[in-house]
C-alpha cells in the first residue's frame, strides 16, 4: 500500500496520478483534521472535476481510502503536508516532522519501502529527515510544481520532473513508472539538496519575472508605450521564454512565502539574493500604488469592490496581493470569475478592479458596464486601455 500524508489539493493530485501508474496498488490518504477528514471520507474533495471523477472511481473500487493515522510498516509514503511561513520568514517544517515520526519511531523499515518529500521545503530538511529515520528506508524529495488552479491538469501533463535523492537506487518502481507514463518528460535527477533548491528557486524566479514585467509596464505606461506589445515581444524570443504578461502583481498561496523564505536563508547563508528581495519590494509597491489609487475616489475602508477575473489572469496568483490588502484595509470585497453571466449589482459596487486586459474579457462583461446606469459613479481600476464608457473614472 501506498500512503499519501496531506489530503489538501497537492496530496489528492498525488493520490489520483499513483493510481495511475499504479493501478492495481491501493492508495490511503492520511489527514490528521478531523473535519477535512470527514469532507474527504463523504466525498467533498476541493479539485477539479476530472480529479474527483478519478477519485471517486477509486473508492467505488475499493482502490483509494482515507484515515486519520500512518498504518503499520507502509510500503511507499507520499508527504504532501503545508509548510506554512515561520516568525523566522523561513518556512515552517512542523508538519513534515509530524507527518514522518511514526516511521522515526518504527524499529526497522519494510522490504523495498520509501519515504518521498513532495512539500515544499527548506534546504537540508530532507537529510535531517533521514538522520532520524531507521536504516533501509530511502528518502527522496519530489516537487510538485502545481498551478492551483489547474493542479490535476499540470500532474498529468508536467513540465519536469525533478527527483532529488542522495540513494541512486531509491523506489526503482516508481521511477519506472514514471519513466513509463512521462516518457517525453524532462526528468531531473539530483541530490536532496538541489531538489529542495530548486523547488524553492522556481518560485522565487517566478516572482521576479513577474515583477519585472509590471516594472516594464509602468515604464511604458510613463512613456507611451502599449505594455500588452511589449510583453509579446518578450514572449516571442526564445532566450527570454514565453509568460511574460502584466499582472496586477503576485500572490497567493506560495510565491510570497516561497520567495521570502529563500531570501532569509540566502542571507543566513552568507549568499544574499539582492534581485529576488527587489522584486518582492516591487510587487508590494505596486500593490500599494493601486490602494493609492482607489483613494484618488474614495476612501478604501468601507468601499464595495468587485474583483473580475481574478482566477483567470496569466498567473492564478495575479492579483491575489491586492485582494489581501483590500480586505487588510477594510473594503467590502467580492470575486467574480470572468465566466460568471449574473447581473452585477451596480448599485452596491463602488469601485470595479479588472485583473485581466479588456480584450481577454468576457463580452457578457463587456455589455454589462456598457449599459451600466450613467448617474452613479465608478471607479474602474485597471492596468491595460479600456474604451471610453460614461459615468465611469478610469484608474490607471
Amino acid at each position: 500500500m501506498t500512503v499519501v500524508i496531506g489530503g489538501g489539493c497537492v496530496g489528492l493530485s498525488s493520490a489520483g496520478l499513483l493510481l495511475t501508474l499504479f493501478p492495481d496498488e491501493r492508495v490511503l490518504v492520511i489527514e490528521r483534521c478531523p473535519e477535512r477528514l470527514e469532507a474527504l471520507q463523504v466525498g467533498r474533495w476541493a479539485v477539479d472535476a476530472d480529479l474527483a471523477a478519478q477519485l471517486t472511481r477509486a473508492v467505488d473500487r475499493q482502490q483509494l481510502h482515507f484515515a486519520s493515522h500512518l498504518p503499520a510498516r507502509p510500503h511507499r509514503v507520499l508527504v504532501c503536508v503545508p509548510t506554512p511561513a515561520a516568525e523566522s520568514g523561513t518556512l515552517d517544517m512542523t508538519q513534515v516532522f509530524a507527518a514522518v515520526e511514526p516511521l522515526m519511531k518504527a524499529q526497522d523499515a519494510p522490504t523495498g519501502c520509501a519515504l518521498w518529500l513532495r512539500s515544499t521545503l527548506m534546504p537540508g530538511t530532507a537529510r535531517r529527515v533521514a538522520e532520524r529515520l531507521p536504516s533501509g528506508w530511502p528518502v527522496g524529495v519530489w516537487p510538485e510544481f502545481l498551478r492551483a488552479e489547474h493542479a490535476w491538469a499540470d500532474t498529468l501533463r508536467p513540465s519536469r520532473l525533478l527527483l532529488g535523492s542522495d540513494d541512486p537506487h531509491v523506489d526503482p518502481p516508481l521511477i519506472d513508472a514514471l519513466t513509463r507514463v512521462f516518457p517525453d518528460t524532462p526528468t531531473v535527477r539530483t541530490s536532496l539538496v538541489t531538489a529542495e533548491l530548486s523547488k524553492l528557486a522556481a518560485n522565487a524566479a517566478l516572482s521576479v519575472h513577474y515583477s519585472l514585467m509590471n516594472d516594464f509596464a509602468a515604464l511604458a505606461a510613463q512613456t507611451g508605450a502599449d505594455a500588452g506589445q511589449l510583453a509579446e515581444v518578450l514572449s516571442a524570443d526564445v532566450r527570454l521564454g514565453q509568460g511574460w504578461a502584466v499582472t496586477p502583481g503576485w500572490g497567493g498561496a506560495c510565491l510570497p512565502k516561497d520567495s521570502r523564505a529563500l531570501v532569509v536563508f540566502a542571507e543566513r547563508s552568507g549568499a544574499p539574493l539582492p534581485v529576488v528581495d527587489a522584486a518582492r519590494r516591487s510587487n508590494a509597491a505596486r500593490t500599494a500604488l493601486a490602494l493609492r489609487r482607489i483613494r484618488q475616489c474614495r476612501p478604501v475602508r468601507g468601499a464595495r469592490v468587485l474583483l473580475t477575473g481574478l482566477h483567470g489572469g496569466p498567473h492564478p496568483s495575479a492579483g491575489a496581493s491586492l485582494l489581501t490588502a483590500l480586505n487588510a484595509e477594510g473594503a467590502n470585497v467580492q470575486v467574480r470569475s470572468d465566466g460568471d453571466r449574473s447581473e452585477i449589482a451596480w448599485a452596491e459596487t463602488d469601485v470595479l478592479v479588472l485583473l485581466r486586459p479588456w480584450a481577454q474579457l468576457s463580452c457578457a462583461l463587456h455589455d454589462q458596464l456598457r449599459a451600466r446606469p450613467a448617474d452613479r459613479p465608478l471607479a474602474l481600476l485597471t492596468w491595460w486601455p479600456v474604451p471610453a464608457l460614461p459615468g465611469v473614472c478610469c484608474l490607471r
